[in-house]
């Protein structure tokens, strides 16, 4: 687990760690002020290295791994805000704020419009 790193790739060193790539993110996405959790599972790679070097076709097809991982967390202690994007129309918002009233409504205070969005500000006439 590590907060993403933002960058301008055409400045700085090369990465040179092979997590790097799961591990950073462009400029312009630094406002996200992202978290990212990584899951290796060894016995799915080495399952995986195994199936796509024996030479059998029949075996190349790797095994799958399960859809979901459930972890023991809360979002709710760690979520600031959910930002809506500013194309987004008002019927998507309420989709959205109903979905979010239905998991968990004490985050629905924390649902707001983009800063661009037209909606969110009174028209300045």
């Amino acid at each position: 687990m590590s907060p993403i790193r933002y960058r301008h790739y055409h400045e700085g060193d090369a990465f040179n760690d092979e997590l790097d790539p799961f591990m950073h993110k462009r400029m312009g996405f630094a406002h996200e002020g992202e978290v990212r959790l990584l899951k290796y599972d060894e016995s799915h790679y080495f399952k995986l290295a195994a199936a796509l070097t024996s030479g059998d076709p029949n075996e190349a097809t790797p095994p799958e791994l399960p859809e979901h991982i459930f972890l023991d967390w809360s979002p709710a202690l760690v979520i600031e805000r959910i930002t809506v994007s500013p194309y987004a129309d008002e019927a998507y918002e309420k989709r959205v704020r109903d979905e979010i009233e239905s998991i968990d409504s004490s985050l629905v205070d924390r649902l707001e419009l983009s800063v661009l969005s037209e909606r969110r500000y009174a028209p300045q006439f």
